[in-house]
């Protein structure tokens, strides 16, 4: 095992080759940090939007 990634991925079952993708799988986690607040924002306002047109 040379990650826990690879523990993850390779737990007994199946066995991947695994490649290193340490700064794509960075920037990717980061992205998804980086754009929660704005879901958020969005839920909130579709939730408010569906929400008022009944009253």
């Amino acid at each position: 095992m040379s990650s826990g990634r690879d523990l993850m991925i390779n737990s007994g079952i199946f066995s991947f080759e695994s490649i290193n993708t340490a700064g794509l799988i960075d920037a990717l986690a980061f992205l998804q940090i980086a754009i929660y607040p704005i879901w958020i924002y969005l839920g909130v306002k579709l939730y408010r939007h569906r929400h008022t047109e009944k009253l």
